[in-house]
């Protein structure tokens, strides 16, 4: 009698092949440890008023890739990692309430940016069941799978990093959510210290928005927001004081 497959074939969200799947994270796990205790936990928060914090264990994983794109996917995340956290030739000087970064590899970080994304539109977590990029989607895996980052303007990320009382707020993951301005939705996601806004649209969006997006040219900005004034995650904030985040 054969034996039954303990690991049977299913589609690859990426490359649409049959594959075994990996446990992929839909945001890489070197983003979650500075959220993580004494305990190796973390609590998930969230805006919308009613719904209680949750504590994960790890970071939010699930069956979605084949083992070659989980290293394509590898591949940029390992690259972010080392540009935002370990210096790899990324220089950055503060001015006032902006971090300006330069000599960023544009076409690894704008991967890793649009990776996320795509990743939270096609994940069954509940933590990102709200993010419908309708016809997006399908774009978005066209250029993963491809490996073509597209211009600046396209799908571009505005990266600010949410502070209180001088210090940056590194340990709160938020559900993402979204919003319209000028016609362009912005799907918002918050996790380790830092705000990702990305504009998804077939518009381009005003030339002040697409400054604030990583340039071809490596350059990138990140601007410091006061915690306490970032309305679209004030429900976040009363649990954040709740959990005794906030003095």
């Amino acid at each position: 009698m054969p034996r039954k497959d303990p690991s049977p074939l299913r589609t690859c969200a990426l490359c649409l092949e049959p594959a075994v799947l990996q446990r992929s994270h839909v945001i890489p796990e070197w983003f979650y440890k500075p959220l993580y205790d004494g305990k190796h936990q973390f609590t998930e928060v969230h805006s919308k008023p009613g719904l209680h914090p949750v504590t994960h264990q790890k970071g939010l994983r699930e069956n979605l890739l084949c083992y070659h794109c989980e290293q394509q996917f590898s591949k940029y995340e390992d690259y972010g990692r080392r540009a935002l956290y370990g210096g790899q030739g990324v220089t950055a000087h503060r001015k006032n309430d902006t971090l300006y970064l330069q000599h960023l590899d544009y076409k690894l970080f704008k991967l890793l940016q649009l990776s996320i994304l795509w990743r939270a539109s096609v994940s069954t977590i509940t933590c990102f069941k709200d993010v419908k990029l309708g016809p997006h989607q399908e774009v978005l895996r066209r250029m993963l799978r491809t490996k073509e980052p597209g211009p600046s303007h396209k799908y571009g990320c505005v990266m600010l990093v949410p502070w209180h009382e001088g210090e940056v707020i590194e340990d709160l993951i938020v559900a993402p959510t979204s919003t319209t301005l000028d016609g362009i939705t912005i799907w918002r996601f918050v996790f380790a210290g830092m705000i990702w806004l990305y504009m998804v649209s077939n518009c381009q969006p005003s030339k002040d928005m697409c400054d604030q997006f990583t340039q071809e040219t490596g350059k990138a900005i990140m601007r410091y927001w006061n915690f306490m004034d970032i309305d679209f995650i004030a429900g976040a904030v009363e649990h954040y004081a709740l959990l005794g985040k906030i003095p």
